[in-house]
């Protein structure tokens, strides 16, 4: 079966932001949930270079289990098209979804609240704060921080030349809903040169949590393809 690496998003784990597929599609792709630096079951604490670190560990794992393809969302799918740019002999392609090669200049005050709403997070609303608590330790904060910083005042945008670069296959799953990723998936699919375009119809920023069955389907419709290409 194909091996398939599960990066979350941000204040997530693997096993929470991907619960319908790794269920649904056990049976088609070996998982390998990867829980990133500061999250979930990782020893490993946020550091503020989190790009650097993130992307390192996942190369470590990789070279460790072997050969597959990554499944990623939002801060996932970010960090796979930073691996897809120089990827390790171990990535064969990648699925994204959740995914802009930027941030518009229309969401860069978004971007920015929704940072002082996090890291505001214990008195804005407590009961998710102690949720994260549970979810990933009493350095939540620090870690919520350190990718925060890098998704609003750092984030590694991706020009036409660093897409059209790419050679390995990329299937990009964004939702519907958003305008901002429609157009980034419009963006992705003019200059990479081997991609796929599932949109999930009715889904938003989290497709594959908001439309799960739809987003299985299609998942597997790119598998079909990866297996005869």
């Amino acid at each position: 079966m194909t091996r398939m690496y599960v990066l979350h998003g941000l204040m997530g784990t693997a096993a929470t932001h991907f619960a319908p597929q790794l269920s649904a599609l056990a049976d088609d792709f070996t998982f390998i949930p990867i829980d990133l630096p500061g999250h979930g079951m990782t020893t490993e604490p946020a550091t503020e270079d989190y790009l650097s670190q993130a992307t390192r560990a996942i190369r470590e794992r990789m070279a460790q289990e072997g050969p597959g393809w990554i499944l990623g969302l939002s801060l996932g799918a970010t960090l796979a098209m930073q691996l897809a740019l120089d990827p390790p002999d171990e990535l064969e392609g990648i699925c994204i979804t959740g995914f802009s090669p930027f941030i518009p200049k229309a969401m860069e005050p978004l971007m920015r609240k929704q940072r002082e709403f996090f890291l505001d997070l214990e008195q804005q609303a407590p009961e998710i704060a102690d949720q994260f608590e549970q979810l990933h330790g009493p350095a939540w904060k620090t870690t919520a921080r350190a990718v925060l910083d890098l998704m609003t005042f750092r984030f590694p945008a991706l020009t036409e030349t660093m897409l059209q670069s790419i050679t390995l296959p990329v299937v990009i799953l964004n939702g519907t809903n958003e305008t901002y990723e429609v157009d980034a998936t419009a963006f992705v699919a003019e200059h990479v040169p081997n991609v796929i375009v599932l949109p999930v119809e009715g889904a938003g920023h989290t497709a594959n949590l908001d439309q799960p069955e739809r987003f299985n389907a299609l998942l597997l419709q790119a598998h079909q393809s990866m297996l005869t290409t």
